[in-house]
């Protein structure tokens, strides 16, 4: 049996399962790194290709007017991913939030199962010693007699 007894067990298993949230967490949140990475990513090079068209002013009509729809088409698809970079940034945001209220809640169950360790090893300890003084005193008084 666990020499914490099976309160120390308990609290061992929610600190265990605590750091597989904290580390489920911070998995998450490397992934939404990546995502807003990549969105970035998309965002510059559809700003790219908008600027790349060129100006559409000096092209025959339905050139132009073909050039025109294409960057009103990236200029849209752009300020789409552009909001969905904001949603994404808010929810990342959030999610770093709990992944600090989750370490803090780990940090301070380890706290009270390393306090709550040490206070059996105390007792132990303090029981220990007493039987010690038990059997020495019964030495002591077999001696005497």
């Amino acid at each position: 049996m666990n020499p914490n007894g099976k309160a120390g067990s308990c609290l061992e298993r929610l600190l265990s399962l605590r750091e597989q949230q904290l580390e489920r967490l911070g998995a998450e949140v490397a992934a939404k790194q990546v995502l807003r990475s990549r969105v970035n990513g998309t965002v510059e090079r559809l700003e790219q290709l908008c600027e790349s068209a060129g100006a559409s002013a000096g092209l025959r009509p339905v050139l132009s007017a073909n050039c025109g729809d294409y960057k009103a088409s990236i200029m849209e698809l752009a300020a789409t991913q552009r909001a969905s970079l904001a949603a994404h940034d808010a929810d990342l945001a959030t999610l770093r939030l709990s992944v600090a209220e989750a370490a803090k809640r780990q940090e301070a169950l380890a706290q009270l199962l390393e306090r709550r360790s040490a206070e059996l090893h105390r007792s132990q300890q303090v029981r220990d010693q007493r039987r010690q003084d038990e059997v020495a005193s019964q030495m002591w008084m077999r001696g005497r007699s």
